[in-house]
């Protein structure tokens, strides 16, 4: 990747080799788990496909290069494409690039941190969607972009990571993702879908963490120490004596299927059965990708149903609409 990178680089800059070995070292970073080469050759790629809409496709591909040049999530927000536009501006500037465009790169740099281009910005409106393309691309590369920001900020609590990243998430929600025309048709609806998945997936990795936070301090440091994994501690959750139980399943002397019936088993006050914390996930996770209230109704080794409500004809001609698009 290194190689193919230091080309296109060199077909941009002929003369500034030296320059982009060093900025090729900057996203090669061990603290990099997403703003790496590869996050680089994804947008320098996109900006190809979309390079019918810029006014000016080297300056934009020149921007790319530099945006994400100083990188660090411990940063102040807007602060590491301030000081990636200052680099950008200093280091253009002494290879001899025009300062007309030298200031539109440090314009396109500074972009990035809100993505926030107005209707007649031709050249940011590609670089933009070039920087948010993951957002669309298949499933598998979006969970290892969201693997990799955890990583990048993992000297944030995964509590406090959660409910920020959430917040992230759901602000896009209301938002056009994508500037350019053809970012919109053919990128959009993907990224909505991925957005939606991990959303869900945010939710309930919150709403556990909070019940985990109800349980014995010993219980707590058994999880931290690795001895139990919090799926396990979920079946706690209601034990008159959790400690005790998660003793049996360190040791053995209770198998985790016995720990889920009894956690199933158990009985809430009017008698009725407290719902399977898994399944309560399950249920959010589905009814945040569908926009309806989901009920799940599990009988154990007899499988079970799936109930989907919905309030009008809308409601379910969109659901139909999904559930088509999905085969």
């Amino acid at each position: 990747m290194a190689m193919d990178l230091r080309d296109q680089w060199n077909r941009l800059l002929p003369h500034a080799q030296p320059l982009g070995d060093d900025l090729l070292a900057r996203y090669a970073e061990q603290h990099r788990h997403y703003h790496d080469q590869q996050h680089l050759a994804e947008v320098l790629q996109t900006i190809d496909e979309l390079a019918e809409y810029a006014d000016d496709a080297d300056t934009v591909r020149l921007a790319a290069w530099f945006h994400d040049a100083i990188y660090d999530p411990q940063a102040d927000p807007g602060e590491n494409e301030e000081v990636s536009a200052q680099l950008a501006e200093l280091e253009l500037a002494a290879y001899g690039v025009e300062a007309e465009q030298v200031e539109e790169i440090g314009r396109l740099v500074r972009l990035t941190a809100k993505h926030d281009c107005a209707a007649d910005d031709r050249n940011g409106a590609v670089l933009c969607d070039a920087d948010l393309r993951v957002l669309s691309l298949p499933a598998a590369r979006y969970d290892e972009y969201a693997a990799g920001i955890r990583q990048e900020y993992e000297h944030i609590a995964d509590r406090d990571f959660a409910r920020g990243r959430m917040s992230f998430l759901q602000s896009l929600a209301g938002t056009r993702l994508y500037a350019t025309t053809r970012g919109h048709d053919q990128w959009e609806q993907a990224a909505r879908d991925n957005i939606a998945r991990e959303v869900g997936k945010s939710r309930s990795h919150v709403a556990n963490t909070i019940r985990l936070l109800k349980l014995p301090d010993q219980v707590k440091a058994w999880i931290r120490e690795g001895k139990l994994t919090a799926g396990h501690a979920r079946t706690l959750l209601g034990e008159a004596d959790p400690v005790t139980r998660a003793r049996e399943l360190i040791e053995g002397a209770l198998t985790v299927r016995q720990a889920e019936q009894r956690s199933v088993l158990k009985k809430k006050p009017g008698g009725k059965p407290a719902k399977d914390p898994n399944i309560a996930d399950l249920e959010a996770s589905i009814s945040n990708r569908l926009g309806l209230k989901i009920q799940i109704i599990h009988k154990g080794d007899k499988g079970g149903e799936m109930r989907i409500s919905y309030k009008s004809l809308e409601q379910l001609d969109e659901l139909t609409r999904r559930l088509s698009k999905s085969g």
